[in-house]
């Protein structure tokens, strides 16, 4: 008889405390601990078989002895740690038992905690992927006792390493798919699930899966982030679907069975999730669209694949709220042109071959909302070093735009020297936009442009939609060589909110932000100072705001300097507003000033003599220009605070 090797048997045994668990066969609860502790060298194995087995098993170990309800089905249970018959009657002192602790008074197993802490410091990666899965394969009464702490242990899990050395893509990957089995298990409260997740937890998740997007880690492997990719891909669309109530006499969407039978939310809270809920999917649906608009043109042809076919089912959504151009990215990625009935889904296969595929793609370059994700996608195809992709790529580029219209011209020119700008200092982009763009310069595609001006923000119209162009464009073409001409590097808002949350989802309906026009954004809160001497009322000439963000633990070093720096503004006679920077009315992370000046030079020469600056406080300090209409009128007679989009 042939002995089974280690991995075969290794699974074999965690296939059968499955089963095991499954049928809900008698177990006490010492037995149930000892299983679930042979488990969990399995989930940390490194062979990753062996580690899916292992949470396969956790999944049915868990419901069956240590979830609320989940006691043995069978005719009899092993007393705790006895090994005899404990009679018919021991159903409490077998499977239900085994959720105490497996002895009388004793706490129940927490194990959010048991699978959590370890993910988030342990260097083993084999143990990082493991608990990953192991997580989101907890039943639903456990991960109600700790649903935030889940949340958060697998967000931060879904994000790269601080350290090099650490970084994981298998882990980052597994938390994306378990941040979606943990949805589906806990359900939401917006659509009727009482203990699930609040509406802040799902758009934390759902911004993680977002973040994934842009996961492209390479090592000796390749471009490994491409795991990561996929699976924010595959875990988008069943995330928003989530987030839609089910259809009347349909089944929920929920996974697990302990969720569903959970008694509804009280009406007011549930109201109001709700309502958060729904104001915020247009915003998420029209990101996601963006996102995957870029992947369906990069280089990997899986990629490709797979953004297509999930763009194609987000726009097949009924009860998902319409992204932006919706009937046109149909006929590019929903109805196969050669069928005159138009219903019929382009296949796969039109995505997957690159000779076919940016032929059917590259229209993306004519929408607007989508043109830059799909250029900075094209761009990596065109200017990699895959031959059949780069031929691929530049052909369908060449093709779309020999004989465009001058203005869609004009807009293709204009996002490529904003992506060129936008990404000088990463090398992964900065190279293949060079490249795209000297293959554009010799194919004279832009021509027609030499000398002509660039359309600046607010003048350029979208081709067919009547809507004005998102963000500012650089430069003028002279020969095609940008000139240097001032060019918008970021946009900051300044409003008014009742909080920084409802705030932050204002900022997150920007649709410069949609399309992914920012390289990062964030949201502060602005107190704005009352001295008289730093609310100068405005002459004439230019007024320049100054943005300035601290170092990281550098919270006492701004307390000591604060006397100095506001002796120093009110000394100048030229400040107009100041106030500190605040991160949820916590403490002050940064400062901003509206001052006079005659150039920015000369301001941001003024700016270094702060006391905060010479004391070394900021990490970055930026100036800029104030146009007229970002003066905020009712801020300057007003005091309290202001959130603040930068």
């Amino acid at each position: 008889m042939a002995l089974a090797r280690p991995i075969e048997s290794a699974i074999g045994v965690c296939r059968m405390l499955e089963v095991c668990a499954a049928v809900r066969m008698p177990c006490g609860p010492k037995a149930a601990l000892r299983s679930l502790a042979s488990l969990d060298d399995s989930i940390k194995h490194p062979t990753e078989q062996i580690s899916l087995a292992a949470v396969a098993a956790l999944r049915q170990l868990s419901r069956a002895y240590f979830s609320e309800g989940g006691g043995s089905t069978g005719g009899g249970s092993r007393a705790a740690g006895s090994g005899q018959g404990a009679g018919g009657g021991g159903e409490d002192a077998g499977g239900g038992g085994a959720a105490g602790g497996g002895e009388a008074g004793q706490a129940p197993l927490d194990l959010v905690a048991r699978y959590a802490i370890p993910l988030g410091k342990d260097p083993n990666a084999g143990l990082r992927r493991g608990h990953a899965l192991a997580l989101g394969a907890l039943p639903s009464p456990q991960l109600r006792a700790s649903l935030p702490a889940a949340v958060e242990a697998l967000v931060q899990a879904s994000r790269p390493e601080a350290v090099a050395e650490l970084r994981d893509p298998e882990t980052r990957r597994n938390a994306i798919s378990a941040l979606v089995e943990l949805s589906q298990t806990a359900g939401l409260v917006a659509t009727g699930s009482e203990g699930g997740l609040t509406t802040p937890l799902f758009l934390e998740i759902f911004e993680a899966c977002l973040d994934a997007f842009g996961d492209y880690q390479t090592d000796n492997r390749g471009d490994v982030g491409s795991w990561v990719r996929e699976a924010a891909m595959h875990a988008a669309l069943p995330l928003l679907r989530l987030a839609t109530p089910p259809e009347h006499g349909a089944p929920g969407s929920i996974g697990d069975s302990h969720a569903a039978q959970l008694s509804p939310p009280p009406e007011g809270e549930a109201e109001a999730e709700a309502e958060a809920l729904q104001a915020a999917l247009p915003s998420l649906c029209q990101r996601l669209a963006a996102a995957l608009s870029q992947q369906a043109v990069e280089k990997i042809d899986r990629v490709r694949e797979l953004a297509a076919v999930s763009l194609s089912a987000l726009l097949s959504e009924k009860r998902l709220p319409a992204v932006a151009r919706a009937l046109e990215l149909r006929r590019i990625f929903v109805h196969d042109p050669s069928d005159s009935t138009c219903t019929a889904p382009a296949t796969s296969a039109d995505f997957l071959v690159p000779a076919v595929c940016f032929g059917v793609t590259a229209p993306l370059l004519a929408l607007s909302e989508y043109r830059l994700p799909a250029l900075r996608g094209l761009s990596v195809s065109a200017g990699g070093l895959t031959e059949s992709t780069l031929r691929g790529a530049r052909a369908a580029l060449d093709k779309h735009l020999t004989g465009a219209p001058r203005r869609h011209l004009q807009c293709v020119a204009s996002d490529l020297l904003l992506l060129l700008r936008q990404h000088r200092r990463e090398a992964r982009l900065a190279l293949p936009l060079l490249r795209t763009t000297e293959h554009l310069l010799e194919a004279r595609v832009f021509e027609a442009l030499l000398g002509e001006p660039l359309p600046a923000e607010g003048e350029a119209e979208a081709e067919g939609g009547g809507e004005g162009e998102g963000g500012s464009r650089p430069g003028v073409l002279v020969g095609m060589e940008p000139q240097a001409l001032p060019y918008v590097e970021a946009h900051l808002h300044l409003f008014r909110a009742d909080s920084l949350s409802d705030a932050a989802a204002w900022a997150s309906t920007d649709p410069f932000a949609a399309c992914g026009g920012y390289g990062k954004q964030s949201v502060h809160e602005w107190g704005m100072a009352e001295a008289a001497e730093l609310r100068v009322p405005r002459g004439g000439g230019t007024a320049f705001l100054v943005h300035c963000l601290d170092r990281d633990g550098a919270s006492e070093l701004r307390t000591e300097t604060r006397p100095r720096h506001l002796d120093w503004l009110k000394a100048s006679g030229r400040v107009h507003l100041a106030g500190p920077l605040r991160e949820g009315g916590g403490q002050p992370v940064g400062t901003l000033l509206l001052v006079s000046g005659d150039s920015a030079e000369e301001v941001r020469a003024w700016a270094g003599e702060d006391p905060y600056a010479a004391a070394g406080l900021f990490s970055e300090v930026r100036v800029s220009p104030a146009p007229e209409t970002a003066v905020p009128e009712t801020a300057a007679g007003e005091g309290g605070t202001v959130p603040l989009v930068a």
